[in-house]
This record gives C-alpha cells, structure tokens and sequence, in this order.
C-alpha cells in the first residue's frame, strides 16, 4: 500500500509574469515492517518546457544518508545562488543610476 504523507505543487513565476514555471514535491510511504521503510519521494522543477525531477527515495541507511544529504546540499545551492543573482541585480541598479 502506498500512502501520500507530502504533496506539494506551486507556481514559480508570479501571476502577472505568466508561463510554466512549477515546483512539485511528493513524497510517498510505499512499505513499512519492523525497521524496514521504503519511502518514494521526487522534487520536481519545471521551467518553459523544460524539466527535471531529482529522485531522493530511501531504501536502506546509505540511502537515507544520500537523500538528506541531497536536499541540504540542494538548499545550500539554490540559497547561495539567490544571494550571487541578488548581488548583480544591485550592481546593475547601481550602475543604472550612477549613468543618469
């Protein structure tokens, strides 16, 4: 039997922007006996056609260890890329109105 514990699904652009962009996380309890679990779970990104869904299941302890460690170093990616972006985003303003 496989139960739902997580689904999320959510547009990444804002409503005025418009397209495609989403994010779809699910993760699912497909067996559980004793201290065995198999658990499915998938992130999912997609963007003007494009798409790529990153596996994070566990099976097994190397498994749990893997998946974990991919969501924190994931995390990790995404915020250092928001704080690169958002830096050159401020020079251009910068720049933008050092030129008027």
């Amino acid at each position: 039997m496989s139960d739902r514990v997580y689904y999320k699904r959510q547009f990444l652009n804002s409503e005025d922007y418009g397209g495609s962009a989403i994010i779809e996380a699910n993760v699912h309890e497909v067996y559980s006996s004793g201290e065995y679990i198999n658990v499915d779970a998938e992130f999912s990104i997609a963007d003007c056609g494009r798409m790529i869904t990153l596996d994070f299941s566990v099976s097994n302890e190397e498994s749990r260890e893997n998946a974990l460690l991919k969501i924190r170093r994931l995390k990790s990616a995404v915020n250092e890329f928001e704080v690169a972006l958002r830096g050159q985003l401020d020079a251009w303003e910068r720049r933008k109105k050092a030129a008027r």
